[in-house]
């Protein structure tokens, strides 16, 4: 029986020795604790998500690592390291820290392409000459060129065009069409999914016929289908408590001047009847289509290039022109 009883009390110190062991260490975010076994899903609270950014811009966040030592020997951070060019750590080099001590790090995130960039912080530390690794993610997203350029709601006659901007070739299934219902839906899986085949440079894709919305619903782009989909949305089009409308179409104009956006405003978008949509020819005009049109030029006497002026339509009036207010 003692022999059993020691046996069993030597198992004890040697678990409880490992759980001091991996808790030598914390590391926090925003007054938060980080699981530091790699475990963590990225979030804004705690500076683990770095938000969403046009390409080349810059965001950082800050991380504390506390010793959750007692007593003596210090804990030496060997080196903090990142599996991703688009971040940055910022660090100063042979962080020495005492019992109960801590200091700050930080993290830059400056991404150089499109899309979610997820990474993960290595934190390597020496106590009494063994190492010890901990683990963090992290992540970031950048816009693409890719945009919902114009919808049209009539009915049986609803469209929706995607345009994209890149000037390299988007991949089959890189983006998907979400479509949220209701204001308690932009948590969960939206109500639609469906899936942005390949497109080339510039090029746009005509998604329609067919009743998929009716003015407002929240329609995004994203990189997921699940329950992150409007967290991962990359461009917007409508907001639950502001209805954009039925039976207009609404175009963002000379889409090669736009760039993505996660919030609607409706002031950014040309609001137009459908009598004006389905008078637009597509090669002069901003509707139905991703086109910089042709100007309509007043020289005085008449209009040149085939047409008369409407909200799809620039014009330059050169001389006298008198016109109904």
């Amino acid at each position: 029986m003692e022999l059993k009883k020691g046996f069993s009390f030597l198992l004890w110190i040697i678990v409880g020795l490992q759980c001091t062991y991996a808790q030598q260490l914390a590391i926090y975010g925003n007054g938060k604790l980080i699981p530091s076994d790699g475990s963590n899903v990225p979030a804004m609270s705690d500076g683990t998500d770095l938000g969403t950014l046009q390409i080349g811009e810059e965001a950082s966040s800050t991380f504390t690592l506390t010793s959750l030592e007692s007593e003596r020997p210090d804990i030496q951070i060997v080196s903090i390291l990142i599996d991703s060019p688009d971040f940055v750590i910022d660090a100063k080099r042979n962080i020495r820290l005492g019992p109960g001590r801590s200091r700050d790090f930080g993290l830059v995130y400056i991404p150089q392409s499109g899309g979610r960039h997820q990474a993960t912080i290595q934190i390597i530390a020496r106590r009494n000459g063994e190492l010890i690794t901990y683990y963090m993610n992290v992540q970031g997203q950048a816009l693409l060129d890719i945009m919902i350029s114009q919808s049209l709601e009539n009915g049986d006659s609803d469209l929706l065009e995607i345009t994209s901007l890149s000037d390299v070739p988007i991949s089959d299934g890189d983006y998907v069409i979400g479509v949220f219902n209701t204001r308690k839906d932009l948590r969960t899986k939206p109500s639609q999914v469906i899936t942005i085949g390949r497109l080339e440079a510039g090029e746009t894709f005509l998604l329609g016929p067919g009743a998929m919305f009716d003015g407002d619903e929240v329609l995004v782009i994203s990189t997921s289908t699940g329950n992150r989909c409007y967290e991962d949305r990359v461009d917007e089009l409508g907001s639950h408590g502001t209805d954009w409308g039925s039976g207009i179409s609404l175009t963002k104009g000379a889409c090669s001047s736009e760039t993505a956006h996660l919030d609607f405003d409706l002031s950014q978008w040309t609001v137009l009847t459908l009598s004006e949509a389905n008078g637009a020819i597509p090669a002069q005009n901003i509707a139905l289509g991703r086109y910089d049109p042709l100007p309509l030029v007043w020289d005085g006497s008449f209009w040149s290039n085939s047409g008369y002026p409407d909200r799809t339509r620039r014009i330059i009036i050169n001389g006298d022109y008198v016109g109904n207010a």
